[in-house]
């Protein structure tokens, strides 16, 4: 792992201080004001730490101490950072020192703009940047991912919820995060299978799961059964051709190297090379783009017959969707 500077280094007497990139310790550069208790990574310009007399608070890189002092503080993230007040409540603080009004029994980092809270009464609910908290409350939460957050019902029962506060219809027994558009969800018959973001099940059931990665999810139907892998359209695969579409995630180009390549694998390549191409967005969005450019002539220069045939499909799909309405 890349190390970040200012990074955290314990000196002989079990304080700690911050080692610039030139190597030049705090302590030798700011004296005390540059020794803490205890010391957090750099987040967002600023790293909690534990001054000398047990207080906590924020420095930003030019070891200029932030004006509060808390019982306890958590790191930055997405511009702000949870914080325990003197008589123990629990609150936000910004990177511009302003203190959210609200005060809460418990409060997790924020997650694509949202902040779990426990309330005085023991609810969980969720909080935005700009302070609003939303209507629903819950006996538990986790925060969200890709726009939507388990959230535990009070007769015990969990579902999803989006970021607008709508809540899908299906109630099940656990759920995890979404991954790669899906989630993992534990129904109440004791099978696992996913859900997508549009609230649809998929119809295989399995004994075991994993989440979706490079495209794929690790899947057992019994508990003495080997694993196998299923993609986003509920295709099994295994063995080498397993292999194969592990290999066009890392390498696309691995693609066009195929012959004979039926429309269900084709199918799951492209998934599986779109999907890496959204990994790829998240680092370099210049050359996802001229990637994608690139990959999507070499596509249709080799395998024009195939994407005709699965546009047609979605087309009749869609065809057949009205019809339903």
């Amino acid at each position: 792992m890349k190390e970040e500077y200012p990074c955290p280094i314990e000196l002989s007497d079990g304080q700690y201080t911050f080692k610039n990139q030139d190597g030049t310790l705090w302590s030798d550069v700011y004296g005390e004001k540059g020794i803490f208790r205890a010391a957090e990574v750099f987040s967002e310009g600023f790293a909690a730490v534990e001054l000398k007399n047990g207080e906590y608070t924020f420095v930003d890189t030019n070891a200029n101490l932030m004006k509060h002092r808390f019982d306890g503080a958590k790191n930055f993230h997405e511009g702000f950072a949870a914080v325990e007040l003197k008589n123990g409540d629990f609150t936000f603080v910004d990177t511009n020192a302003n203190l959210m009004k609200h005060r809460f029994d418990g409060a997790k980092d924020f997650h694509e703009g949202f902040a779990r809270v426990i309330l005085r009464n023991g609810d969980r609910t969720f909080m935005d940047t700009n302070g609003n908290l939303m209507k629903h409350r819950f006996d538990g939460a986790n925060d969200f991912h890709e726009g939507f957050a388990a959230v535990k019902l009070s007769g015990g029962d969990w579902t999803f919820m989006d970021t607008n506060g709508n809540l899908m219809m299906h109630r099940f027994y656990m759920g995890s995060d979404f991954h790669e558009g899906f989630a993992s969800i534990l129904l109440k018959s004791g099978d696992w299978t996913f859900i997508d973001r549009n609230g649809i099940l998929m119809k295989h059931k399995f004994w075991d799961v994993s989440n979706f990665s490079k495209g794929l999810a690790q899947v057992k139907f019994k508990h003495d059964s080997h694993w196998t892998y299923l993609d986003k359209y509920e295709n099994i695969w295994e063995g080498d051709e397993v292999d194969k579409l592990y290999k066009i995630y890392y390498n696309p180009q691995k693609l066009f190297e195929l012959d004979n390549v039926d429309k269900k694998y084709f199918k799951t390549a492209l998934s599986v090379i779109k999907q890496k191409l959204v990994d790829m967005e998240k680092s370099s969005k210049e050359e996802t783009k001229d990637h994608r450019e690139k990959l999507n002539e070499k596509i249709q220069e080799k395998f024009g017959d195939l994407v005709e045939e699965l546009r047609q499909e979605k087309i009749n799909a869609n065809n057949e969707k009205d019809r339903e309405y």
